[in-house]
């Protein structure tokens, strides 16, 4: 795990407070508002159904080598050279 520190509202802290007291009564185990914020983290990432194209898309553009063969490629479609997607991959070398 990575250490993070965020800021909440004290309404957020205290709701966390609560719910994190709740939840641990219920399951007689210890849960902390970290889990809990864990959690509604995980919550969140899961229902957008674009997070694994906005991973890809970080991903790619820290690309030094993508963002040359997009430029390159972008400049033959201006100047009316084409190529077939197969070329594309074959210089990614996918």
């Amino acid at each position: 795990m990575v250490r993070t520190e965020i800021y909440l509202t004290e309404e957020q802290k205290k709701a966390l407070t609560t719910l994190a007291y709740a939840d641990s009564s219920k399951s007689n185990r210890r849960i902390s508002m970290a889990d809990l914020i864990r959690k509604a983290i995980d919550s969140y990432i899961n229902t957008r159904s674009d997070f694994p194209l906005v991973k890809e898309a970080t991903l790619l553009s820290q690309s030094d080598s993508l963002k040359r063969i997009i430029y390159k490629s972008l400049k033959e479609i201006e100047d009316g050279k084409t190529r077939s997607a197969q070329e594309f991959i074959d210089e990614l070398g996918l």
